[in-house]
């Protein structure tokens, strides 16, 4: 009777030992995840330029946290060594990052323990317009940071200018012929010029460029 117990007690050690395995197993397979964006809870838009620089090997979480109340405002998911730029919204934000290599969903983020390594940066950081057209940002290195060394993340401005230009579609035809023609039109015709000025407005359009531009203190 004895024996028997002793075996039943050997086998239901081992069944839980075979499902603790299995159930560790299951914790390290990857939850699907694509770089970007993974949401913005500000309800602001995002339109101010955050890069971060990063070496092969491990991947990161990005969490903004507003700089006043700590409540979460954005988080974003990229591979170590890819090019990372995310837009942000306007604001003053301390910044967390969680790094590791197998994605296991926001609440394991990595895993547990030595898994998942955190950077905290120690100082806010502000996203906002200056000068007429600038939206100025940062940048981030963490390609010579180990562990938690969150000082010596090197941050850098980073701004975006847009520039808005009225072009004229010359290709445009109508009943008078392109927008040129119908503005010039013929040699000694200045009345008919005037009167093709209302339907040349038709074939213009605005174009907005942006582009990465030098912020003040860079």
């Amino acid at each position: 009777m004895a024996k028997a117990a002793r075996n039943l007690v050997r086998a239901w050690l081992a069944a839980f030992a075979l499902w603790c395995a299995a159930l560790a197993a299951a914790a390290q397979e990857p939850v699907p995840v694509q770089q970007g964006l993974m949401w913005n809870r500000t309800g602001l838009p995002a339109v101010f330029p955050l890069q971060v620089r990063s070496a092969f090997g491990m991947n990161y979480f990005l969490t903004l946290y507003d700089a006043e109340t700590g409540a979460p405002a954005l988080a974003a998911y990229f591979e170590g060594g890819r090019f990372f730029r995310v837009l942000v919204p306007p604001g003053r934000f301390r910044l967390r990052l969680a790094a590791g290599q197998v994605w296991q969903g926001e609440d394991a983020l990595f895993g547990a323990g030595a898994r998942t390594r955190f950077i905290d940066i120690p100082q806010p950081l502000t996203f906002a317009v200056t000068g007429f057209d600038r939206k100025s940002g940062h940048t981030l290195d963490l390609r010579r940071v180990m562990g938690r060394d969150a000082m010596l993340v090197p941050i850098a401005p980073l701004g975006t200018c847009q520039a808005v230009r009225l072009v004229a579609d010359r290709a445009a035809e109508g009943p008078h012929g392109t927008l040129l023609q119908r503005v010039i039109g013929p040699a000694g015709a200045p009345k008919r010029r005037l009167r093709a000025w209302h339907g040349a407005w038709a074939d213009l359009r605005f174009v907005v460029r942006r582009r990465v531009c030098p912020v003040a203190g860079s």
